[in-house]
């Protein structure tokens, strides 16, 4: 067994939970007393979409398993609710990681806000029409639109910051790998 791949996985997992981590408590703790936009900014989405971006569908499925578990603990009507849709938020913002580019900023923001934007009609869904409330353009305007944007503006942050952490990641990577050839 290779040592210098266990050492990359466990810096790999611990850099991932401490970032989502990070995220989980100031959504939960710093954000949801400081409002922008009137709502909370949905960070463990955005860390599920980058993630998924920057490193495949498996690293999103996974991060989205570990955050949606994670909202579902501290917030869920039902088990599972979050966990599904942070789960096929992570798959498919990974099948977008073949267009990813160190530089551009627009396509995971985008992702974001559009992740965002199906979280908010999944929650109506869920939430609302089950309970025969079916008004949907007032939630879509209060609601679902400002924290899309609030979503967008923390991604641009995170974004650039997990890109941070994903680059020092693969340069090490990278030097022990030719320390070993």
């Amino acid at each position: 067994m290779d040592f210098g791949a266990i050492k990359d996985f466990t810096l790999r997992l611990f850099f991932t939970g401490l970032i989502i981590l990070l995220a989980f408590l100031l959504q939960n703790g710093l954000f949801s007393g400081i409002l922008y936009f009137g709502t909370i900014p949905n960070l463990l989405l955005i860390v599920t979409v980058i993630y998924g971006f920057l490193e495949g569908r498996h690293t999103g499925i996974w991060v989205g398993v570990v955050c949606g578990l994670a909202m579902d603990l501290y917030v869920g009507d039902m088990m599972g609710e979050y966990l599904f849709f942070y789960l096929y938020a992570g798959f498919l913002a990974g099948l977008f990681s073949r267009f990813f580019y160190p530089d551009q900023l627009i396509l995971p923001t985008a992702l974001c806000g559009g992740f965002d934007l199906l979280f908010g009609l999944y929650e109506f869904f869920l939430h609302s029409v089950l309970q025969n409330r079916t008004n949907l353009l007032p939630y879509l305007m209060r609601i679902m639109l400002p924290e899309a944007v609030s979503t967008m503006v923390c991604a641009i942050v995170f974004f650039r910051l997990i890109l941070f952490v994903h680059d020092r990641r693969i340069e090490a990577e990278q030097r022990r790998a030719r320390r070993f050839v």
